[in-house]
C-alpha cells in the first residue's frame, strides 16, 4: 500500500533541496529535469512551498527571447532561519543564516572570564540580541559548536580543559527553556566540517577529512555527504594519537599526543619547557593562558621568519608530527581531501612544507588525497552549527 503522505514529503523535500543546493536560481523546468519528478508533482510542490513561504518566486532578468520572462525560485530569507553559536576559547561567535547558508546576522565577542557561568550568560545575551533583530517567529533552531567532549544525543557539554567549571553542562535543556526554540549541539570540528560541506570545499557526495587546529586539535570526517561519528558519537580524537609514550604531557593527561606538539597550546608549552634555563627574549612566557599562548605563537612566528633556529624548529616539529599522523590516517582511509582550518592555519607557511614532506614519506605511494586550507573565515564553525538542523533533515518535521 502506497503511503501518499510520505511520498509527498519525500518529493517536496527533494524539490526544496534542489533549490537550496543550487549555485544559481532555477526555473520550474530546470527543477523538473533535475528532480526526475513529473511536471504535475513539481508544479504542485512548488506552489505549496511558495504559498507556505518556504521559497519565493522571482521574475528572471529580461532577455532577448520572445515570450513571457521566466520565473526562478529561491529560498526565502524571511523565515526558517537558523542561529549558530560557537563557544571557543578564542572568542564567541553568533550567526543567523537562511537555509541556503547566507549570513543574515553576525556578532562576535571576546571571552573576558572563562568561567562556564559567565560564558553561557554572555551567549544568552548575544542570542537575545540576534532574535530581537530578526524576530523570534522566524527562528526554527539554534545550533552550538563546542570545544571538548559533547554528548550530542542528550545535549550535554561533558568536559573541556579550556574553560573553568565546564563539566556536564545542560546546554540543550538550558537554552530550549530560555528561548522555546529547538537546540542541537555538536563538537566544533564536526561543525566546521558541516560548513565545508554546505558552502566550502567538500565535493558531494565524496569523502573528506576536516582538521581544526587551534588551542587543541580536532578532526571530523564526512562520508557520502554525512558526518561519520563512530560508535557512541565519539569519533575522531585525532589530536590524541600517541606519537611518543615518553613524550610531553598533554591536556588529556596522557603523554606524547599529537596535540602536545602541533597545536597553539602545545607549541607554547614546548617553548616554556625549552626556555626554563635560558633567557632568550620571551619574557612573560611562564604564565599559561589561552591569550598568552596565542601571543607566544605570534612572537615565535616573527622569530622564525627572521631565521631564529629555535623558533623554526618548533614549527617544523609541528609540521613533521602532523605529516606523520596524517600520512598514517591517509594510508588507512584514503579520503578525497583533507581540509585544515583553525587559528594555526595563520602560520601554515612555517609548517606546511614539512607537513607535506613527512606525509608523503609515510602515506602509501598511490594515495591521491589533496591537502587544502579552509577559506571560510572566523564564522565557519558557527555557520556549521546552524546547519546541524539541515543535517538532521528538519524539513520533514515541517510537513
Amino acid at each position: 500500500m502506497i503511503n501518499h503522505d510520505l511520498m509527498r514529503v519525500h518529493n517536496t523535500s527533494k524539490i526544496f533541496d534542489a533549490i537550496r543546493e543550487s549555485d544559481k536560481l532555477l526555473t520550474k523546468r530546470q527543477i523538473h529535469k533535475q528532480s526526475n519528478l513529473s511536471w504535475a508533482v513539481v508544479s504542485v510542490a512548488i506552489g505549496k512551498l511558495v504559498e507556505d513561504g518556504h521559497i519565493v518566486e522571482i521574475i528572471a532578468p529580461a532577455t532577448n527571447k520572445v515570450g513571457r520572462p521566466a520565473k526562478v525560485y529561491d529560498i526565502s530569507d524571511k523565515r526558517n532561519l537558523l542561529i549558530g553559536v560557537e563557544i571557543n576559547i578564542s572568542g564567541l561567535h553568533v550567526v543567523a543564516i537562511d537555509l541556503k547558508c547566507r549570513i543574515l546576522y553576525s556578532k562576535n565577542a571576546m571571552i573576558i572570564n572563562n568561567n562556564s557561568g559567565v560564558i553561557l550568560n554572555t551567549v544568552t545575551e548575544m542570542i537575545k540580541k540576534c532574535i530581537k533583530e530578526l524576530g523570534s517567529s522566524k527562528i526554527i533552531g539554534i545550533g552550538f559548536g563546542l570545544m571538548g567532549v559533547v554528548d550530542t544525543e542528550s545535549g550535554i557539554a561533558k568536559y573541556s580543559p579550556f574553560f573553568k567549571n565546564w563539566k556536564d553542562l545542560l546546554i540543550k535543556g538550558r537554552f530550549e527553556k530560555e528561548f522555546g526554540i529547538p537546540v542541537l549541539i555538536e563538537s566544533d570540528p564536526n561543525c566546521l566540517a558541516l560548513a565545508e560541506l554546505n558552502i566550502g570545499s567538500i565535493k558531494k557526495p565524496g569523502s573528506a577529512v576536516v582538521l581544526k587546529i587551534s588551542h587543541g586539535i580536532g578532526m571530523a570526517m564526512v562520508l557520502e555527504g554525512r558526518l561519520y561519528k563512530g560508535y557512541g558519537n565519539s569519533a575522531i580524537e585525532f589530536g590524541h594519537i600517541c606519537l611518543d609514550l615518553n613524550g610531553p604531557l598533554c591536556s588529556c593527561g596522557k603523554r606524547g599526543c599529537l596535540e602536545s606538539y602541533a597545536s597553539v597550546s602545545g607549541i607554547a608549552a614546548r617553548l616554556r619547557e625549552s626556555a626554563k634555563d635560558v633567557k632568550n627574549g620571551y619574557e612573560g612566557i611562564s604564565e599559561e593562558s589561552m591569550d598568552g599562548d596565542l601571543a607566544i605563537l605570534n612572537r615565535l612566528s616573527k622569530a622564525a621568519a627572521n631565521d631564529d633556529a629555535s623558533a623554526r624548529y618548533l614549527f617544523e616539529q609541528a609540521g613533521d608530527k602532523l605529516g606523520i599522523s596524517l600520512g598514517n590516517f591517509i594510508t588507512m582511509l584514503n579520503p578525497g581531501c583533507v581540509i585544515i582550518g583553525g587559528a594555526f592555519t595563520d602560520y601554515f607557511h612555517l609548517f606546511m612544507e614539512r607537513l607535506l614532506k613527512s606525509m608523503s614519506i609515510v602515506s602509501r605511494h598511490f594515495a591521491k588525497t589533496d591537502i587544502l586550507l579552509s577559506k571560510l573565515g572566523n564564522n565557519a564553525t558557527a555557520i556549521g552549527a546552524a546547519t546541524l538542523f539541515i543535517q538532521k533533515r528538519i524539513w520533514e518535521e515541517w510537513m
